[in-house]
């Protein structure tokens, strides 16, 4: 079967509301409905949550259809809590209230870079999206969040934009799910 995370049916993926999340369902996708589809390649997080230092998730290595498995607090929600961070700038649900600040890993020091950097592929197109959630001021560290979203090619990266609101907005209409509708 064909592993997507999340996949959109419909000949305007941006407006249809039926979304398609089972693997076994993938499948059964028309090729033009699977290149709708967000895939994620790679994930590096930098001081977020227990993750301290830099680590690199790399998803094509992994095969077309993975589990996130592991004991009670060893990091599985904060992998999709980055991923929706980067994404859309905000965590999911009910972690939102707590705030983006929350990511910054507690085993850091304050001086220590706080990032998310996301690759993935939309309509056989590469994006790589940077953001750096705001520091806990606990911490007393100014650093602003900050975003970047390049364009991947052959030939390097294009940037596409570094203004927060055209990032969102760039986003929301290249993948066609909000927030809420991308972390259910």
């Amino acid at each position: 079967h064909d592993a997507l995370p999340i996949c959109m049916r419909g000949e305007n993926p941006f407006y249809r509301k039926k979304w398609v999340f089972s693997p076994h369902k993938v499948s059964q996708l028309s090729k033009a409905e699977k290149g709708n589809c967000m895939k994620p390649l790679k994930l590096k997080l930098n001081n977020i949550g227990p993750f301290c230092g830099e680590h690199n998730l790399d998803f094509t290595e992994l095969g077309e259809m993975y589990l996130i498995c592991g004991k009670m607090g060893s990091g599985k929600t904060t992998i999709f809590d980055a991923i929706t961070y980067a994404l859309y700038g905000k965590l999911p649900g009910s972690r939102n209230l707590i705030g983006a600040k929350a990511l910054f890993s507690d085993f850091a020091s304050p001086e220590d870079l706080c990032q998310v950097d996301f690759t993935f592929e939309v309509k056989k197109k590469k994006y790589r999206i940077l953001r750096n959630p705001p520091k806990n001021q606990e911490k007393k560290t100014s650093q602003e969040g900050k975003v970047v979203l390049y364009e991947v090619r052959k030939d390097g990266e294009n940037l596409l934009t570094n203004q927060k609101s055209e990032v969102d907005k760039y986003i929301n209409q290249l993948i066609g799910l909000t927030d809420d509708e991308f972390s259910r």
